[in-house]
């Protein structure tokens, strides 16, 4: 089985980047106009499907399916360190995904993270909002089971802060210390 941990690009959606490690592992080349691909997520699996004809109307030269398991990433390893966001606060879902977007190349998508572990996954207009200390504000983002990139339960930390505020270095990477948000509070 394939582990997505190998080659995760957070720039792409879950089903690009597991086509992407399909890729990278299969030494057979398939002609893209006469597939499709899916996602199982609840059981980590590619599904390719053969087309009938290709959208130019192209007889098409496969039939059947194949589902091809793969292992998805731990979102802490992938991401170890804290991310910070610099915007008004609070902010909605959507705009965590647009901050995250252009600041760092990351796709988030709707469903897929949630604000606690085991939570209901987060859609662009739910709020996100968490107590500031020092103009710093400290939150999780737990990968839920309907994430077909991440282990559900993995975490990334994110750190928000007010614009106008900067962040110091050392308190966002001395990884002995237990309590990232106090860190950029005392520094």
């Amino acid at each position: 089985m394939s582990n997505l941990s190998q080659i995760i690009d957070l720039g792409k959606t879950a089903l690009d980047a597991v086509i992407s490690l399909f890729y990278l592992h299969f030494t057979r080349t398939l002609d893209p106009r006469f597939v499709n691909f899916s996602l199982d997520v609840q059981n980590s699996e590619l599904i390719i499907t053969s087309r009938d004809e290709s959208s130019s109307g192209e007889v098409g030269i496969y039939r059947g399916e194949y589902r091809w398991p793969y292992a998805k990433a731990n979102l802490s390893l992938v991401c170890p360190h804290p991310l910070v966001v610099q915007a008004e606060y609070p902010m909605t879902f959507r705009q965590l995904r647009s901050q995250l977007l252009t600041r760092y190349q990351i796709v988030l998508e709707e469903g897929e993270f949630s604000l606690t572990n085991g939570g209901a996954g987060l859609m662009d207009d739910d709020n996100i909002a968490t107590p500031l200390i020092n103009q710093y504000g400290q939150f999780y983002l737990y990968a839920t089971a309907q994430s077909g990139r991440f282990q559900a339960g993995s975490r990334m930390t994110l750190i928000f802060i007010q614009p106008g505020r900067r962040v110091p270095l050392r308190g966002l990477f001395d990884l002995k210390a237990p309590n990232v948000l106090g860190e950029l509070a005392a520094a």
